[in-house]
């Protein structure tokens, strides 16, 4: 049978189907012209998209993606990289970011180079000659190091770890495929990150920050040292290999900032963890973290008020104190992230002469908003929330921001129990508070939230301050504030809801080498007299356990005796401020 091929005026299409000598002159009239008609209706909606259902088959690439999207209990972040290619800052980073989302308990790092060091000596182990993949008592030292320190982390999991983050090179093919084996008869999921960085500048920081640090150069001067380095990487660059085989998950991360790769990296362990390795870079710009001043007639020697969590008056304008605050903040911010830009440019001045392309002289400012879009005119991110006293402590800031509002700032809900403290709830239901105090990260409060609702929301917001490579203030309250404060300090979340957040107290953090974060204090000091330094041991240190252990009772008590020894003494704050007192800690 011929096949006869319609075309049809004013569209593209065309259409083949079966001709039949047996249909009269009407009903070919009449295919033609449903053809037709079907044909212009096809067309017309074409741009809009098929309305077709889908097919019920399953593609062997769905069946694939259905056996990575389910649920591991039990996950290997194993690094990959070159040495002085930045793995251990980033398995700290991540380090960090997990113990956040999922609890200190149940997140562990393990660093082969420590099992190294513990079996043979530094002095031995961390020479080049190590490294040399001819020295076969060597390579048997590294392989039972990296032995030891798998059997440790698999004996983790089985005491209800859920995320191991193996640090070590794992430069071959054999060693990665090793790991895989021996997790996987564990039923414990890899994902391996591997580092690759050939900017030469980023290589140049990152050498000499290992070679500082490290117990492996010890002794060594600086030039000896590098010299080692240098051929610890050339040894391992005989055998190294990048990772090349898609059959396994794997991000690849690109000069610690420029580009990410990955594959089969699918599932809700992944989406978190892909997000923030995008925004892991290595500008030392500073977040701010502040709590929005005190409402009108809320006075801040109201100590129960204002180490209270949960309770905000959400519409009530700022206290007099408050509008006083933000002026002083203003000056603050503005003050500090123009000496940032010039401490950037005085340390960088190849990069902003005049022959420097224009994208480079803008890096150094660049803020980029919630939308995706950069803001030129703005030498520093201002987050806050929606509550008017947030909106109105960052007011003074136009002049080098535009702020920019989010709900995820906003105070945890306590759904019935609003604005009620966590002994007035203690009071009135004792049985949930036990249940709070029992698990303070996923009990909701009735009607509400729980703490970790709250990291969920605030999650997305921490990733966009960390990839700024300016300068950023969050203004916001307790609640949000004492989750924030939990991911730069590294306490646990669990703890969180217990740190103190004072008013009209600045928390400056800055990035440190190491993956973690500097912290300094600065309190408004209505005196007028030159600032004076608070006793960084007056707020929670990075790590420490909650107000109400008795080991940071003991720190209190300790903090007293130094303040009765040596005549410091806490700022007590007045009625007026004008200034701010800076807090200079050092890193913990």
């Amino acid at each position: 049978m011929a096949d006869v091929a319609v075309h049809v005026e004013d569209t593209e299409s065309i259409i083949e189907c079966p001709s039949n000598p047996s249909l009269t002159t009407t009903q070919s009239e009449g295919l033609l012209e449903c053809v037709s008609s079907a044909t212009i209706r096809c067309h017309s909606s074409y741009y809009l998209g098929s309305s077709d259902p889908q097919a019920f088959r399953l593609f062997s690439a769905d069946r694939e993606r259905a056996s990575l999207t389910r649920h591991h209990p039990h996950v290997c972040l194993a690094m990959v990289g070159l040495p002085g290619r930045g793995k251990s800052f980033i398995a700290r980073k991540v380090e960090v970011f997990m113990k956040w989302k999922a609890g200190h308990e149940v997140v562990k790092l393990f660093n082969v180079g420590k099992y190294r060091r513990t079996n043979v000596e530094a002095q031995e182990s961390g020479k080049a000659a190590f490294f040399d993949p001819s020295n076969a008592n060597a390579v048997a030292a590294r392989e039972q190091a990296a032995k030891e320190a798998m059997a440790e982390m698999l004996r983790f999991f089985e005491t209800g770890g859920e995320v191991g983050i193996l640090d070590a090179t794992n430069s071959t093919k054999e060693r990665r495929d090793w790991i895989v084996r021996e997790c996987h008869a564990k039923n414990v999921a890899v994902v391996f990150i591997e580092s690759i960085c050939d900017d030469p500048e980023v290589l140049h920081e990152n050498f000499l920050n290992k070679v500082r640090h490290s117990p492996d150069f010890r002794g060594m001067t600086q030039f000896e040292a590098m010299a080692d380095l240098m051929d610890r990487i050339q040894n391992y660059e005989r055998v190294y290999e990048t990772i090349n085989d898609d059959s396994t998950t794997y991000i690849k991360l690109f000069n610690l900032q420029s580009k990410v790769m990955c594959n089969k990296a699918y599932g809700s362990f992944t989406k978190s963890l892909l997000p923030y390795l995008t925004a892991v870079h290595i500008a030392p710009r500073p977040i701010w973290l502040v709590r929005a001043g005190l409402p009108a007639g809320q006075h801040e020697d109201d100590v129960e008020e204002r180490h209270n969590p949960c309770a905000e008056n959400k519409i009530a304008p700022l206290s007099d104190e408050g509008v006083q605050f933000a002026v002083a903040l203003a000056e603050f911010v503005g003050t500090r992230s123009r000496k940032y830009m010039d401490q950037i440019k005085s340390a960088n001045p190849h990069h902003f002469n005049d022959c420097a392309p224009q994208n480079d002289r803008e890096h150094v400012h660049r803020v980029s908003r919630s939308d995706g879009q950069v803001d030129d005119g703005a030498i520093c991110k201002v987050m806050c929330s929606t509550l008017p006293r947030s909106l109105a402590t960052c007011e003074h800031l136009q002049d080098i921001a535009d702020t920019e509002v989010y709900a995820a700032l906003n105070p945890l809900d306590k759904g019935v129990f609003d604005g009620m403290r966590l002994k007035d709830i203690e009071q009135k239901s004792p049985k949930f508070h036990q249940m709070f105090e029992a698990d303070r990260v996923n009990v909701r409060f009735p009607g509400g939230e729980s703490i970790g609702d709250l990291v969920g929301r605030l999650e997305s917001l921490l990733i966009e301050a960390e990839q700024q490579t300016a300068p950023v203030l969050i203004c916001s309250h307790v609640s949000t504030s004492q989750v924030l404060y939990a991911y730069f300090c590294q306490v646990p979340i669990n703890e969180a809801c217990y740190i103190p957040i004072d008013p009209y107290v600045v928390h400056q953090f800055r990035p440190l080498m190491g993956g973690t974060w500097d912290h300094k204090r600065f309190q408004l000091d209505s005196s007028g007299l030159r600032p004076e330094l608070i006793p960084v041991s007056s707020s929670i240190r990075r790590g420490q356990a909650s107000p109400k252990s008795p080991s940071v009772q003991s720190l209190q008590k300790g903090l007293s005796r130094i303040e009765s020894s040596t005549g410091l003494s806490r700022i007590e704050s007045g009625t007026g401020f004008s200034r701010l007192t800076s807090s200079e800690s050092s890193p913990s």
